[in-house]
This record gives structure tokens, C-alpha cells and sequence, in this order.
């Protein structure tokens, strides 16, 4: 089965019961970043029904391979976030983390937002 890094946009489609992101996610691997998790768990921090949300978030995980940050990952997000400011395309500093992540790794990148194709040679999947 082919690995999908999971963006957070695609994470709380899934999370919010949406049928195509959930069809979808039974055609792949799951692969969450640090950066991206983080992100999962500060959104369940600040929701009213956080229990609810760490349950997911831990649902998800058990069936995702989770991808950490380390020095490569920072000079490829250095790498990309000097060629976005050279361009003029700066996109949300944690969506450079995750862009350096699925650059890193190799993996394309599951997202509803389209400003990651903004990311020179990042291979972007619009779900």
C-alpha cells in the first residue's frame, strides 16, 4: 500500500466524519509528521469536547506511521522557506515544516489546502 503524508486539513476532514477523506484514507498508508501532530493535539487542547478529540487523535495514530523532525528536516525547511520569500509565495510556517517532512521522506502530501503547491518539487494531493 502507498504512503500518504496526511496534512492537518486532511486529519479533521477525517476527524469531522467526511466520507470521501475517509474512503480515501482506506486506499493508503498513513503517515502523520511531528509538526502535524502537534498541531492535531493543540486543536484538542483547545476544543470543548477534548477527550473526544484525543481519542481520535490516538485512533489515528494506531493506524499511521508517525514521522519525526530532525536536522535534515531543518535544512530542507530552511531550503524551502528561503526559495518560498525569494518567490513571494510564503506560505504558514508549520506547512513549511510539513512540506520539509514530505520532501524528507519522499512521501506525497494529502491536503485541502492549495497554497502547498506554492512548495517547489513537493508532490501535492488535493483530497
Amino acid at each position: 500500500m502507498r504512503e500518504v503524508l496526511l496534512d492537518t486539513s486532511i486529519a479533521i476532514a477525517s476527524f469531522k466524519q467526511d466520507a470521501a477523506i475517509r474512503a480515501q484514507l482506506t486506499t493508503v498508508q498513513m503517515v502523520i509528521s511531528a509538526t502535524v501532530l502537534g498541531e492535531l493535539y493543540t486543536g484538542a487542547y483547545l476544543a470543548t469536547k477534548t477527550g473526544q478529540q484525543l481519542a481520535y487523535i490516538a485512533g489515528i495514530m494506531w493506524d499511521s506511521r508517525l514521522i519525526d523532525c530532525d536536522r535534515a528536516t531543518a535544512e530542507r525547511f530552511g531550503s524551502i522557506k528561503a526559495d518560498l520569500q525569494r518567490r513571494g509565495h510564503m506560505i504558514p510556517v508549520n506547512d513549511i515544516w510539513i512540506a520539509a517532512s514530505a520532501l524528507q521522506y519522499g512521501i506525497p502530501l494529502a491536503t485541502r489546502d492549495a497554497h502547498f503547491k506554492n512548495v517547489t518539487g513537493l508532490v501535492v494531493e488535493e483530497w
